[in-house]
């Protein structure tokens, strides 16, 4: 018996009650899926959508700020470094050098010993200075010393109040004990500077008897002194030094 359109169609009477049936227990197994009952019906598998495959490509690896940072700040640290090279290859007077102070002369044995015949500590070197012509004449009879040559500010605020103080128009000074080039203890006045217009400036000198002291220590221009500076029981002494020039 041949098949027709209308007997799968389920029009046809012979095979519409058999159909039925069949598509009833279809629907039933299959559910509502329309596909599903048509694939259990006819064995043809409907057509499905295309799916198309893309490819992905690779993610770059994560770089952390911290780490990037670090790098760039190390190569702009090699780029800097090596532009200051090159600049003071090219420069080479820029090149700033640190030039170590002068040491502290020592004072000579003879001299330490004498100071510590007096019990004297504190020792400090006041300055040193090539003797002029004014230094040495008798019509000045003082040595100078400018305050701006010197190494050590040797007075204390007493004592600076002290050479301030006058008798009559004149400051008064202080007496202050001297050891002499030939290491005898003599005693000197220690006065400030007065300048040819009577003005008195904060620069010092040693006064009377200045010129007997040159006198007996055949002191000439152009002769170096040092004069030190130390102390036994807090009162001020000098010692000065004749330089083998």
């Amino acid at each position: 018996m041949a098949i027709t359109l209308e007997d799968l169609r389920g029009d046809s009477p012979a095979m519409c009650g058999d159909f039925n049936k069949i598509r009833e227990d279809v629907i039933r197994d299959a559910g509502e899926d329309p596909n599903e009952v048509w694939r259990m019906l006819t064995g043809i598998i409907p057509p499905k959508k295309r799916v198309v495959w893309g490819i992905i490509p690779p993610k770059k690896p994560l770089v952390l700020g911290t780490k990037k940072s670090g790098n760039i700040n190390k190569n702009q640290e090699k780029q800097e470094k090596s532009r200051k090279t090159k600049k003071q290859m090219k420069n080479p007077t820029e090149i700033k050098q640190e030039v170590p102070d002068r040491p502290l002369p020592c004072i000579p044995t003879e001299f330490k010993d004498k100071i510590m015949g007096l019990q004297g500590s504190d020792i400090n070197l006041v300055i040193q200075k090539e003797l002029t012509s004014t230094d040495t004449n008798a019509s000045q009879a003082r040595l100078s010393i400018p305050r701006g040559q010197m190494r050590y500010d040797f007075l204390s605020r007493e004592e600076q109040v002290s050479l301030d103080e006058k008798e009559g128009t004149h400051c008064k000074g202080m007496e202050v004990p001297l050891i002499e080039p030939s290491l005898q203890v003599s005693t000197i006045f220690l006065k400030k500077w007065k300048n040819s217009n009577r003005v008195i400036n904060k620069n010092y000198m040693l006064s009377k008897p200045w010129i007997k002291v040159t006198k007996r220590n055949q002191l000439k221009p152009s002769n170096t002194i040092q004069l030190w500076s130390f102390r036994v029981d807090q009162k001020l002494h000098l010692a000065l030094i004749k330089l083998e020039n």
